[in-house]
């Protein structure tokens, strides 16, 4: 089973995305599950944390302090009230789907963040101004809109303004910003371009020899 995750990841390999993050090296630690995150992949789970669960019980403060991740006060008012604002939501919802392009048949697994109606909602925090072609540009919104058979799909963005690696896990001295959610929407040739990644994603597996990871 293929996670979007590694999907995406890979288009950004294959288009040359960024030199220094989407490298093939970086991808084959991705796909062998050598990549463990890091400090900005820590704080936005927990935030994301914070919004499927604003009455925490005992059980949810000991998860959440596990992250080890410092907020302030407004930090969590914002997390608190995004999440009242798209209230009611399902969160955390996996499901996959098998694709079959031609030449290879592989499943191909999703979880989304929010489903809101028939709606698909993906919690992002970011740590630089976000550009938006790179949320359109990405083939995640387009895999997950397949698997779950709908129509529209909303990034939710929220940037920690001023970050510093330094900071570690502790974003407490941070403004953060809510930006407007960013649509996007299922189009006629959706699902050729997806079967056309799988193809390509494959091609690459059995070139580098690595069908065993996946």
């Amino acid at each position: 089973m293929i996670r979007v995750t590694t999907l995406e990841s890979f288009r950004r390999f294959r288009d040359n995305v960024t030199e220094t993050y989407d490298t093939e090296e970086k991808l084959i630690e991705h796909i062998k599950g050598e990549f463990k995150g890091n400090c900005k992949t820590e704080i936005g789970s927990a935030f994301h944390f914070l919004i499927e669960h604003k009455e925490m019980d005992t059980n949810d403060i000991t998860d959440f302090l596990k992250f080890g991740v410092i907020f302030n006060t407004i930090h969590f008012d914002t997390a608190y009230k995004h999440a009242e604002n798209i209230s009611p939501f399902v969160p955390e919802i996996r499901k996959s789907k098998v694709f079959n392009t031609g030449k290879y048949k592989v499943e191909i697994s999703g979880c989304t963040d929010v489903l809101q109606g028939n709606t698909l909602r993906d919690t992002k925090c970011k740590f630089s101004a976000p550009t938006y072609m790179d949320y359109y540009n990405s083939f995640q919104w387009r895999i997950y809109l397949s698997i779950f058979g709908l129509d529209r799909f909303l990034y939710d963005i929220f940037e920690f303004i001023g970050y510093k690696d330094e900071m570690v896990k502790d974003v407490s001295s941070l403004v953060l910003k809510q930006h407007d959610p960013f649509e996007c929407i299922r189009y006629e040739k959706m699902e050729s371009e997806i079967l056309t990644l799988i193809n390509d994603f494959m091609d690459w597996i059995y070139f580098r020899n690595l069908q065993s990871f996946i």
